[in-house]
């Protein structure tokens, strides 16, 4: 469960990222802030792409849809159908903050290695409340390797923070298993009734 947090706090940064953009009140310049970000990612292998970005002036919200990243050996992805950051607040000394930002339908697919079974990891929705963190991605730690992606997330760790993070419901599909609850430790899972004797 680590690399799916820290799957959905690059996505809170991404939020803050395209919000740089959102404050000059232009469509065309939130997404290309939007795009800028994409596009640092995939100079260094991944795959991403997004889809429609948009802001309303008078909530001070954001949207971005159909989110999708694959790292380079593509071992890891994650898809967001969309981002939606509220009650934002412009950014100040690199840093930004946002009332709550939601991920709906977060999707994450891990595997050990290249080629290998996969699991994957079905969030309906994720909530983030009192958010505040930077306005950009940081750099991409030197080095490579499995620890990669870790050092880069706890980067990112410590330069935010949040009051909460909710995520009322998860599903773990293994490959070419059916999916099946298990907890987040944000909700226990259901209990089972006890079965009658013969």
């Amino acid at each position: 469960m680590r690399k799916i947090v820290l799957g959905v706090v690059a996505l809170a940064i991404l939020a803050g990222a395209a919000f740089v953009g959102f404050t000059q009140w232009t469509q065309a310049r939130a997404r290309a802030e939007v795009e800028q970000v994409f596009t640092a990612l995939r100079l260094h292998g991944a795959k991403a792409t997004h889809g429609d970005v948009g802001f309303d002036l008078a909530s001070r919200s954001l949207t971005i849809d159909a989110i999708s990243l694959e790292s380079a050996d593509g071992r890891e992805r994650i898809t967001v159908a969309n981002l939606i950051a509220r009650g934002i607040s412009p950014p100040k000394d690199g840093q930004f903050s946002a009332k709550s930002i939601e991920l709906n339908a977060l999707d994450v697919t891990l595997a050990e290695r290249p080629g290998a079974d996969s699991a994957r990891y079905q969030l309906p929705r994720v909530q983030i409340e009192d958010y505040q963190g930077p306005t950009a991605v940081l750099s991409v730690p030197a080095g490579e390797g499995k620890h990669a992606a870790l050092r880069f997330g706890l980067r990112h760790f410590a330069t935010l923070s949040a009051s909460k993070v909710q995520a009322p419901e998860a599903h773990r599909a293994p490959r070419r298993c059916r999916p099946r609850a298990i907890s987040t430790g944000w909700k226990p899972p259901p209990s089972t009734p006890p079965r009658s004797s013969p």
